[in-house]
């Protein structure tokens, strides 16, 4: 794929089972989420081992959060999220966090700087470990340093920082925001991803990268059916 060879690449992946054609965009998730649940549960179910070992990409916004919003309530059905509160957001949307949920920091806020506690940084996915009466939030994420135990860290977000963005759903990423990341596995849905994008999304993954192309969808000025 970094070669520009993407159907030589996509021969490769698709001979060893790793590309999965559907017919429309709507299938196409759907999969994702139910291969998405399989494994998590059989492999990941605690949520921070999920966060390090499972991630789902997409090349567009809006698909990342039609997947954030599926596995959310996947987990809601499953009686594994707690209490939950919905913020209002810039532009008129909305985002209902829950105890439990997986979520992504989207602020830089150096607080040990202004020595108020530990940094968020832009990137981090954790986990809502509380949401307080008041509105606030409290996040936790694992911090893993080689030759020591695991260790936990918390911070405590308002309600204005959640309202202006700081955090989003953390289940699913775009691909651009998985740059540098390692887990075992990655589940991509491909609509959206050209050869320069699909590359890092399809190599995130130590074990397994498995791509979702919707047969529904083709690229302007390629007439025909989608091989």
């Amino acid at each position: 794929m970094a070669d520009r060879r993407p159907r030589q690449a996509l021969r490769l992946l698709a001979d060893r089972g790793r590309v999965h054609p559907t017919e429309s965009a709507d299938e196409a998730r759907s999969q994702i989420l139910t291969t998405w649940d399989e494994l998590r549960r059989d492999r990941w179910p605690d949520t921070h081992d999920l966060l390090d070992e499972l991630v789902v990409l997409a090349a567009r916004n809006a698909d990342v959060d039609a997947l954030n919003l599926g596995a959310q309530q996947i987990r809601r059905a499953a009686g594994e999220l707690g209490d939950e509160r919905t913020y209002a957001l810039p532009g008129g949307d909305r985002l209902t966090l829950a105890e439990g949920d997986a979520v992504r920091v989207r602020v830089n806020d150096y607080r040990s700087r202004r020595g108020e506690g530990p940094d968020l940084l832009n990137g981090y996915r954790a986990v809502v470990s509380q949401l307080a009466d008041d509105g606030r939030v409290e996040i936790t994420w694992r911090t893993r340093e080689r030759g020591q135990d695991d260790a936990y860290v918390s911070a405590w977000l308002t309600p204005d920082q959640v309202a202006s963005g700081a955090l989003s759903l953390g289940y699913a990423m775009t691909i651009a925001a998985s740059q540098g990341m390692t887990c075992d596995t990655s589940l991509m849905y491909g609509h959206g991803a050209n050869a320069h994008a699909a590359y890092p999304g399809l190599t995130r993954g130590k074990k397994a990268n498995h791509l979702w192309l919707p047969l529904a969808h083709r690229e302007r000025g390629h007439p025909g059916p989608a091989r």
